[in-house]
């Protein structure tokens, strides 16, 4: 059995005594275009120090600024936590005050790193 065909969730399973000493990070992506980037972008910098985040990407569209991707890092409960709240009324009605147009939110649970 080859690591590179297990998830990670299921070879930390395997072998437990891994998880103490290995930080597992899940990833979470979201996809969204908004009214106008420079205006969400600002209430995302004063948003973003409440999350749990353990850092993260904004990949934007080449040739339409109001499209991007976020790619967020966090442990293993802060993603499922942050999923969740982004699927409550509340995270959405403050979405829709920042200008998000379209949203989707996805937990990426299994990753494999492409080296050169």
């Amino acid at each position: 059995m080859s690591l590179h065909l297990l998830s990670i969730d299921r070879f930390l399973k395997m072998v437990p005594s891994l998880k103490m000493r290995m930080r597992v990070l899940i990833n979470v992506v979201v996809y969204e275009r908004v009214k106008d980037h420079a205006k969400w972008l600002k209430g995302f910098n004063a948003d973003a120090p409440r999350w749990e985040s353990m850092g993260g990407t904004i990949l934007q569209f080449d040739g339409d600024p109001n499209r991007h991707y976020i790619v967020f890092e966090f442990s293993d409960k802060e993603a499922h936590d942050f999923v969740n709240f982004a699927k409550t009324p509340t995270a959405q009605k403050v979405f829709k005050d920042a200008g998000v147009l379209e949203q989707t939110v996805q937990l990426c649970s299994t990753a494999i790193k492409v080296d050169k």
